[in-house]
């Protein structure tokens, strides 16, 4: 046993270097008529201990492999007249088919046709037929970099299911057109078996990834293959990946994966290996460097004893649009709420994009809301949005959150004029002691709300004698933009202040400003509003009071909790003031249904409200 780095050994297999094939006696010619191509029928018997392929069993640390019958080698040589790549199996790539008819201990039997024009060098290759792809200069290319496993959970299958698709084997031969030809294989790419340690029991696998410690490329992506039969190596990456479907650890954590690889000098002696892996709550990644390790050479057998992953919840990307910073489990979730409410994330992250990757379960985790509304003001002032999903939005539930008497309740307490929150879900229990609370923002000052619900409660109740305002999206706010948005959560309201308090599905206390607009649209409640003080409750706005500016509610629509009754007056819009009748405000409220404008609302001094019960 040779170590080439910590508790990383080497088995080098030399049965897996080479296979000689010897042809029998038959031949099978066809006239065939209108000028196709004539084909002759080959047949190929590996003669000797096929110790080069396809099935796998892994014994004491050594992996032996054999034929099996339906093993399919393609034959031939590169004619690829197209100006782009194809496959090998593709018609006009001048190679065919050749399937394993009969396997025994000592011999292995394919058959297939060659055209009867083929003369001289043919090549002849397994693996993937899909990554093994012909170039528009008649080299043959093998994938090393894309490898996927598909884990049948069998005890048959657990190997070959990828390995025998990715550990490519070629070989070349002279052949005269006769019934006779052999070929001598060899193998393209090293095994390396990685064993795990240090994972969550039974957890879900995602993504295998090796990389260089130093950044450099060192690894080999792709294989050419020339018409000789001479192997040139082409495009170096600084990582491999290898995707994994249906596979888990074990009752201990642990798990045993394979990955072939083209072979590797390091510019360095270590290489970092990661494993991706999600759970209900979210995605981790455990990591580990290998030190010690100079090289992977094709025809090899690696394997790690141990290598026990450690946890590392690092958040990837650089906050740019095209890298945003990556948020996929509860603590990354905690973990930038802190960063922008102590000011590591400067400016609440003005230009920053966040993307939730996945769903997120904060169940059991303490909650502390994003942006602070203390000095100093850390409020929120970046983009944060949930990836695009075909079943629906991106969620983060299980979150609760109970304020003092000083703090707003809320997913986010404070949000600026540059902020942007869309496609997302929040599912949560908030309890607030003070005047602003709500599902999503309790405070959002000119911010972008975009394709959102919010599902749960917000519950306040508070002694305050300012203007209250409790919403299923928003608390309060001055000039917004609001669009797509939802509640389905409870909101209930109870304070001491028995007039100015508001609670409301979407906004419970709007306000303008100086000639500034606020847009709701396409906006709906479905959840229960309770103001337990005097009623004032809305489906859409609790409360607008603004001496000037404008309000553009747009197909806005009610459910069943919030459709108009004489005790909640105003299910639209229920209060809209702007002060004393000669206080000259100019502010109104446009209702639009359809394009069209239904009303037209100026307070004037006193109250208006939609519908106006």
């Amino acid at each position: 046993m040779n170590r080439i780095y910590n508790k990383v050994s080497l088995y080098v297999l030399a049965a897996l270097t080479s296979v000689s094939f010897a042809a029998c006696s038959q031949e099978d010619l066809d006239n065939t008529p209108n000028g196709e191509v004539e084909m002759r029928t080959v047949t190929i018997t590996a003669s000797e201990a096929p110790m080069s392929r396809t099935s796998y069993e892994d014994k004491d640390n050594y992996l032996s492999v054999k034929w099996k019958e339906g093993d399919v080698i393609y034959v031939g040589q590169a004619d690829n007249t197209t100006e782009g790549e194809i496959q090998i199996n593709t018609e006009g790539s001048g190679f065919y088919e050749f399937t394993a008819v009969s396997v025994n201990d000592k011999e292995a039997t394919f058959t297939g046709s060659l055209p009867v024009t083929v003369t001289g060098k043919v090549l002849a290759f397994y693996g993937k037929k899909e990554n093994i792809k012909i170039t528009a200069d008649n080299k043959v290319k093998l994938n090393f970099q894309t490898q996927n496993w598909n884990n049948s959970k069998t005890e048959t299958d657990i190997y070959s299911t990828h390995l025998s698709d990715y550990d490519f084997m070629s070989a070349s031969a002279e052949y005269d057109g006769g019934d006779k030809l052999s070929f001598q294989f060899k193998h393209e790419g090293a095994v390396l078996r990685l064993s795990l340690s240090g994972l969550p029991a039974n957890t879900q696998l995602s993504t295998l990834r090796l990389e260089t410690t130093d950044g450099n490329k060192d690894f080999y992506s792709y294989v050419l293959i020339g018409a000789d039969g001479t192997s040139i190596q082409e495009t170096l990456y600084n990582y491999l990946s290898f995707n994994i479907a249906n596979a888990t650890t074990d009752d201990n954590g642990n798990v045993v994966l394979y990955r072939t690889v083209s072979p590797t000098t390091f510019n360095t002696n270590s290489i970092n290996v990661s494993l991706s892996c999600s759970l209900d709550k979210g995605d981790y990644t455990y990591t580990k460097t290998l030190s010690g390790i100079t090289a992977l050479n094709a025809g090899s057998f690696y394997y790690t004893p141990d290598i026990a992953l450690v946890e590392d919840n690092t958040i990837k990307g650089d906050g740019g649009q095209s890298n945003p910073f990556i948020i996929d489990n509860p603590e990354k979730l905690l973990e930038i709420a802190s960063q922008i409410n102590n000011g590591t994330i400067e400016n609440g992250g003005r230009g920053k994009y966040f993307e939730v990757s996945r769903n997120i379960d904060m169940t059991g985790y303490a909650w502390t809301p994003i942006g602070t509304n203390t000095t100093p003001t850390n409020g929120f002032d970046g983009n944060l949005y949930g990836r695009k999903l075909e079943e629906g939005l991106i969620s983060i539930i299980g979150i609760n959150y109970e304020s003092d008497a000083t703090t707003n309740a809320a997913f986010i307490r404070r949000a600026h004029s540059s902020s942007k929150i869309y496609d997302l879900k929040i599912v949560g229990n908030f309890i607030g002691k003070t005047d602003k609370s709500a599902g999503i923002i309790a405070e959002a000052y000119k911010t972008t709300i975009d394709n959102c619900i919010f599902d749960g409660s917000v519950t306040v109740v508070t002694e305050k004698t300012e203007t209250n305002g409790v919403g299923g999206i928003i608390g309060f706010t001055n000039l917004c933009s609001i669009t797509n948005c939802r509640n389905e959560g409870a909101i209930t309201l109870s304070s001491s202040n028995s007039n100015a308090n508001y609670a409301a599905g979407i906004i419970g206390v709007l306000q303008t400003g100086s000639s500034g607009t606020a847009t709701i649209k396409n906006c709906s409640n479905n959840g229960t509003i309770v103001n337990s003080k005097n009623g004032n409750i809305s489906g859409i706005i609790g409360n607008y009071s603004s001496n000037s500016g404008t309000v553009i509610i747009e197909d806005c629509t009610l459910g069943e909790n919030s459709i108009p009754t004489a005790e909640t007056k105003g299910s639209i819009l229920r209060y809209f003031s702007y002060g004393p009748a000669d206080s000259g405000g100019t502010s109104i409220v446009n209702i639009i249904s359809n394009g069209e404008t239904i009303a037209t609302l100026t307070a004037g001094g006193g109250v208006n409200q939609y519908p106006n019960n």
